[in-house]
């Protein structure tokens, strides 16, 4: 059977090689898209973790605050976080401050004695009645170091207003 040669089905070397560049070249795109998830989940997993110890430690000081004086409680404190060794805290408090409700009434062209009275009044009320609190949650591994703030409000709902007559 000299005339009738079976050919063998393979593959040739070159079809091989081809192969092995497409392969590489698909191996190496999706281990860039891999990385780059990889790396998302990881910040969005950081991002839940300082929300978390936010709301932890918002609570907390709430607690805390609540049975004090507002003239009490310190203007700035500090601290680190027991269970997360990357985190830390620092909080700043002041009382709020709103404007001058004679200079608003002025501009509006009122100048009613027993209207900027109440306004005064109440005006001095929520100052001593709200807290505005920054919290910011301090992020240090490594070399790489980044601080995350909020700011939110304090009421003293016991505090009374104080009208007299005059």
């Amino acid at each position: 059977m000299p005339w009738c040669i079976k050919k063998n089905k393979g593959f040739t070397l070159i079809e091989i090689l081809v192969a092995l560049v497409i392969l590489a070249g698909a191996m190496i795109i999706i281990s860039g898209i891999w990385s780059g998830n990889r790396q998302r989940v990881e910040k969005i997993g950081d991002y839940h973790k300082i929300t978390q110890l936010m709301e932890k430690k918002i609570a907390e000081l709430e607690f805390e605050w609540q049975k004090q004086n507002f003239d009490s409680i310190p203007k700035e404190q500090k601290g680190d976080f027991e269970e997360e060794k990357y985190f830390s805290w620092s909080v700043k408090t002041q009382p709020l401050t709103l404007p001058d409700p004679q200079k608003i009434m002025s501009l509006l062209g009122q100048n009613q004695d027993t209207a900027v009275q109440v306004a005064q009044k109440t005006t001095q009320f929520l100052s001593q009645s709200i807290l505005e609190t920054k919290l910011t949650i301090h992020y240090k591994k490594g070399s790489l170091e980044s601080a995350y703030s909020l700011t939110t409000y304090i009421v003293n709902h016991g505090k009374e207003i104080q009208f007299s007559a005059q």
